[in-house]
């Protein structure tokens, strides 16, 4: 499909498209079409950042297919362009939206990273922007391992989105320079399981839309385990169905492209939700469940919302979207306790880890 761009050239330049496509018996406009399609898709050294975020979402595939199924026939590790955008992509993914809690073992790798280019900058003398970084993070002194360990330990086990945008700003805004970095610091830094780990950012800040992410899947057919849980909270039941690959499912077979569907019913309602509702709900208890003094009053995210001790019979009221139910304060430990344990482990663990890679996660 054609469309129609007005551009803006010196006249020495148009002069001279015009005389080299008279030269290869062309037209201006086919000439000019070739010279940009080769420029979009260099891959100098020079241009690779470039070319990465004029087609963020093809960088992404590609990263998908290196990263999370360990397609790089050979290839060269990521390279400091391509680490870049995906910083960059990870800082993106907290700042869409706004007010849900972040998995914070995924924070924790950023910030790692933050604080090990930090302390590599120091001991090789690389100069380091102190009034920023102390802004940033709150540092008071310049002994910098000190202060990254201290803030580390420091760090509340509750984080939400806009904190940990705020937190990633150093990083994705090139305050580190990792061209002056050695291979062998860049590979100790940005190892494969951190890249993993922080992948699932990526594809939340891209966003795709259910066709584009179903046509991803029908190419690549990423191998996910089925898996279903369910849950029971007083009249409440929570169910949780992942649609993946069978245990006796042999090569061949149809693929079904990996989904989840969280289900809650009571004695008079079946309410269903996605993806987006139920990687939040997990995030925010687990959140509860390893720390409840952290969300003694409740929260309240994008999709889901709970407060403690709403009714004389001190309950609690837990949201998603439209739905409200209400839960025994104890019943409601158990559900955050009940999902929080079996989410972590086995084969749902290993399903759900599938699907932040595929929905993105934050």
């Amino acid at each position: 499909m054609l469309s129609q761009l007005t551009l803006r050239f010196p006249k020495k330049l148009i002069e001279q498209l015009k005389n080299r496509a008279t030269t290869e018996n062309t037209s201006v406009n086919a000439l000019a079409e070739r010279l940009m399609e080769s420029s979009l898709q260099g891959s100098a050294a020079g241009e690779e950042y470039l070319r990465l975020v004029t087609d963020p979402d093809e960088a992404v595939r590609q990263l998908y297919r290196q990263l999370i199924l360990g397609q790089t026939f050979g290839a060269a590790a990521p390279s400091r362009d391509t680490l870049q955008f995906m910083v960059e992509l990870a800082h993106q993914a907290y700042r869409r939206g706004q007010g849900q809690l972040v998995s914070m073992s995924r924070l924790r790798v950023l910030l790692d990273m933050t604080f090990e280019l930090l302390a590599w900058q120091v001991e090789n003398g690389q100069p380091v922007d102190a009034p920023y970084l102390k802004g940033i993070f709150g540092m008071t002194g310049e002994d910098w391992r000190a202060e990254s360990e201290r803030f580390m330990a420091g760090l509340a086990p509750a984080v939400t989105q806009d904190y940990a945008e705020h937190l990633l700003r150093p990083l994705a805004s090139r305050a580190f320079d990792l061209y002056a970095l050695p291979d062998e610091a860049i590979a100790a830094i940005f190892t494969r399981s951190r890249l993993k780990a922080v992948f699932p950012l990526c594809m939340y800040a891209r966003d795709w839309s259910f066709s584009d992410l179903r046509r991803f899947t029908d190419q690549v057919r990423p191998v996910v385990p089925a898996a279903r849980e369910t849950l029971q909270a007083g009249t409440l039941r929570f169910e949780i169905r992942i649609s993946g690959q069978e245990p006796d499912s042999r090569p061949g077979e149809w693929y079904e492209m990996p989904r989840l569907h969280l289900l809650i019913s009571g004695q008079e309602f079946v309410m269903p939700f996605g993806w987006a509702q139920f990687s939040e709900l997990l995030r925010t208890l687990s959140v509860y469940h390893q720390d409840p003094a952290v969300l003694t009053q409740g929260f309240d995210g994008s999709c889901v919302v709970f407060a403690t001790r709403v009714t004389a019979s001190q309950d609690v009221m837990l949201g998603l979207d439209a739905l409200r139910v209400y839960l025994q304060e104890a019943g409601f430990a158990e559900l955050a306790r009940s999902l929080v344990t079996r989410c972590e482990h086995g084969q749902t663990s290993q399903a759900l880890e599938g699907l932040r890679c595929l929905y993105g996660d934050l």
